[in-house]
């Protein structure tokens, strides 16, 4: 018996191919396959936990809330549930990686805490990482890290996360929850910012799709990238899976050409006949060129419009930003929202940036040549706002403001 291994079998010659009776394709683990193949990698290596150290949510994002839902969970699958994209030789690289910083404090085997895992998943190369449409890490974003958008969150919280926390009421009920969510709004509101935040807050898998990674030179390449996305999801699930400016490549039929016919045609199929658990959550800067196939009803039928941030958003921006940046106790945040009209979370941000750089400027010009370490002022900041000037009109907004009426 001939047994043959590849990473790539489309380089493979044809030739070669119809040699081999069977083809077997070792896809990525599903999170049922994952908490079994970790359950064995800890089993082989003789591993035991100490269950009354479980404060899983310190140690992986900061968030208290997160450790008295978690701590009385099964510590092998509450660490299954985080590694995402994660094959055999991952799992099994974090066991050993666990056992040495248990090792490093003292500890033997037979007294791993979830920390241990937690701890070393950043030094971790996932493999799955490495490929496109892969399941994803994202950032660690919450949603008390996004000033303002309460309405937004409030229907993404509906719409996604409802799905995965309380998929038992949905069929109890016999309702079908929303497949997918469009995030439509100026550039700089915080979408993609959103969409992180979905991803940490629901704790499903994550595939972010690059739309360049669709395009491929060989007839038919990019709608078999387009159902590999789905067919990924699928053994994923619960997985989000999150387009980005949809509009670059997903436009109207009618101003499209052959290929981007055939793919909204694709996205369509896949879009119907995704599994259970599947989210599709799509942000565009130009909702107007979307194909209205895609928006119809068991589609992207949730379209949540993500304004500017409004006076009171803007302080809430402020006040994260002031967590992580010097302010002065002199600086009133009031007073500076009220020069910040019709300015994006974006611009927030370039705006406490450049406010950043006129005072480390006005600390080298009091030291000397050398920069010191300073708080940003009052008079940074209306320095700055001469500077940075809004990403959006108000004829921008009012196309916005027609399509969500």
């Amino acid at each position: 018996m001939i047994l043959g291994l590849t990473q790539n079998a489309r380089e493979l010659d044809p030739s070669v191919i119809s040699l081999f009776d069977d083809t077997v394709e070792l896809d990525i683990p599903t999170p049922e396959e994952r908490h079994v193949i970790l359950q064995t990698c800890i089993m082989n290596h003789g591993m035991s936990f100490e269950f009354e150290t479980s404060s899983i949510g310190n140690s992986q994002s900061g968030n208290n809330g997160d450790t008295g839902r978690l701590k009385d969970q099964d510590p092998i699958k509450a660490i299954a549930r985080r590694c995402h994209g994660y094959f055999a030789a991952d799992l099994d690289a974090l066991c050993i990686q666990a056992s040495i910083v248990a090792d490093q404090q003292g500890r033997g085997m037979d007294q791993m805490t979830v920390e241990d895992f937690l701890m070393v998943m950043k030094s971790i190369r996932v493999s799955a990482l490495r490929q496109s449409t892969s399941v994803q890490k994202v950032d660690s974003v919450h949603w008390s890290d996004i000033g303002g958008l309460e309405g937004v969150k409030r229907v993404l919280e509906e719409s996604v996360i409802w799905l995965y926390k309380h998929a038992d009421a949905y069929a109890r009920m016999g309702i079908s929850p929303s497949k997918g969510v469009l995030l439509y709004g100026p550039p700089g509101t915080g979408k993609t910012l959103l969409a992180k935040a979905v991803a940490t807050e629901s704790e499903a898998n994550f595939i972010a799709v690059s739309i360049p990674d669709l395009i491929k030179g060989e007839v038919g390449e990019s709608e078999k990238a387009i159902a590999k996305i789905f067919r990924t999801a699928t053994r994923c699930s619960p997985c989000i899976v999150f387009l980005d400016e949809l509009e670059a490549i997903f436009g109207t039929r009618e101003s499209s050409g052959g290929l981007g016919k055939q793919l909204v045609s694709q996205l369509l199929l896949e879009m119907d006949n995704c599994g259970k658990g599947v989210v599709i959550l799509a942000a565009t800067n130009h909702p107007e060129a979307i194909d209205t196939s895609i928006l119809r009803s068991g589609r992207l039928d949730r379209l949540v419009y993500v304004p500017p941030p409004n006076f009171e958003e803007r302080v809430a921006i402020l006040q994260i930003l002031k967590e992580k940046t010097q302010f002065s106790d002199a600086v009133d945040l009031r007073t500076v929202s009220n020069l910040t009209s019709n300015f994006t979370g974006a611009d927030m941000k370039a705006l406490v940036r450049k406010a950043g750089l006129y005072a480390l400027k006005a600390s080298r010009v009091r030291s000397g040549t050398k920069a010191t370490m300073s708080n940003i002022e009052a008079q940074d900041f209306f320095s700055a706002a001469i500077d940075i000037q809004p990403s959006v009109n108000q004829l921008g907004l009012l196309r916005y403001e027609q399509f969500h009426r």
